[in-house]
């Protein structure tokens, strides 16, 4: 079961976006605890992305 950590959804497999809130981004749910949900939450979306050197 993985959580998308935008909006929260749980879905069984990990897609390549989350289908209620489009956030690609996810993590296991048995990873997750409410203070690391809320701290993922709280940041900003550009603040999450990984930016790739080229």
């Amino acid at each position: 079961m993985v959580e998308c950590l935008n909006c929260g959804k749980r879905r069984e497999l990990p897609e390549h976006e989350c289908p209620r809130c489009s956030y690609v981004g996810w993590a296991m749910v048995e990873e997750l605890n409410e203070t690391l949900r809320k701290q993922l939450r709280d940041r900003v979306l550009m603040d999450r992305r990984i930016r790739i050197a080229s």
